[in-house]
């Protein structure tokens, strides 16, 4: 997660270059990591099977082409053992998005991902509870 975090700092925060594999060495060894040891690994076998196994897998999910950098952000509570929440506010990019328009936006944003998340979907309705605690989320699995 160190790396992780590293990175998307770097691309948006710095608006540094993440393609130029020297820029990414820096990074990596600004966070104390072995910076060749890492591209050895990512440019080995195992890592590209795994990387065109994810692409195929987001082809067949008609994931491309999807505006996955947009989201939300939400107020949740329980009233009367259910959960409610409301839209604070929202983001494409890094355009915010006024709360009032959300209602709207959401629509026109999201549809499909909404279609190609169905998966996602019927897993969490299956659930049988949502327990919140204060360090933690639990999902509730049927037995």
């Amino acid at each position: 997660m160190r790396l992780a975090g590293a990175l998307l700092r770097a691309v948006w925060a710095e608006e540094r270059d993440i393609s130029d594999a020297a820029t990414l060495a820096a990074i990596a060894s600004e966070r104390g990591l072995d910076a060749e040891a890492l591209a050895a690994a990512a440019s080995s076998p195992d890592v590209a099977a795994h990387y065109d196994a994810l692409t195929q897998e987001a082809i067949e999910r008609q994931i491309f082409g999807l505006s996955i950098y947009c989201g939300s952000s939400y107020r949740v509570a329980i009233d009367d053992g259910k959960i409610i929440s409301a839209t604070t506010s929202g983001y494409i990019g890094r355009m915010p998005i006024h709360p009032a328009l959300m209602k709207f936006a959401g629509a026109l944003l999201f549809s499909n991902t909404w279609e190609t998340l169905a998966r996602e979907r019927k897993d969490v309705a299956r659930l049988e509870g949502i327990e919140f605690h204060p360090q933690s989320v639990t999902l509730v699995i049927p037995p």
